[in-house]
């Protein structure tokens, strides 16, 4: 029951379309270290690419772009350590995901539990203009479970810095936890 109501409220725990199995068949293979997934509307999911492939000189790691265009044809280098795909089907995803040290991405919901159920690393850069976002970022940064900047923060040098510093020392379950319990809080305060 949510409190101070007769509506009837199961919590099923986190969603993505991502699978930790996946991870345990990648171990053994590294095909980026560094995965970047730009999401969510136009002008800002361009904006977020061009930050990236305007400082790919920067990337020192073998690194994906997922520029999160599903309709685009063209993949390309950008620079000798970053490859760019418009977008990849989900297990091809989920593959690169799994094999990858670090992620880039949006603080949106979504993000957050993929990267949670996953067991990431990663850096959430939230949407400017979607305070929802900023408030997810600052909550997740907040907790110990991701550190995030904000797109005008945003250089590929100071990302990595913060990827390769930040204390990750959570293990999987302690993270699923976190976010769980951080989700649930926030649905019920919210109701």
């Amino acid at each position: 029951m949510v409190p101070g109501t007769s509506l009837k409220v199961r919590f099923i725990g986190l969603l993505s379309r991502f699978s930790r199995a996946e991870r345990i068949s990648a171990s053994g293979q590294q095909d980026y270290k560094l995965v970047i997934i730009a999401s969510g509307p136009d002008p800002q999911r361009s904006e977020f690419i061009r930050i990236f492939l305007s400082q790919e000189g920067e990337i020192d790691m073998p690194a994906l772009l997922v520029a999160g265009d599903p309709g685009g044809h063209l993949s390309q280098t950008a620079g000798p350590c970053c490859n760019v795909v418009p977008h990849l089907e989900s297990r091809a995803f989920n593959k690169a995901l799994c094999s990858a040290e670090y992620v880039i991405c949006r603080a949106g919901y979504s993000s957050i539990m993929d990267m949670a159920v996953l067991g990431k690393k990663a850096l959430l850069v939230p949407t400017p203009g979607q305070p929802e976002q900023e408030y997810l970022a600052g909550r997740m940064a907040d907790s110990g479970i991701f550190p995030f900047l904000t797109q005008r923060e945003l250089s590929v040098r100071n990302a990595i810095k913060i990827l390769e510093q930040f204390p990750f020392n959570q293990s999987f379950p302690r993270m699923k936890a976190s976010v769980t319990s951080l989700v649930e809080e926030h649905g019920t305060a919210h109701r």
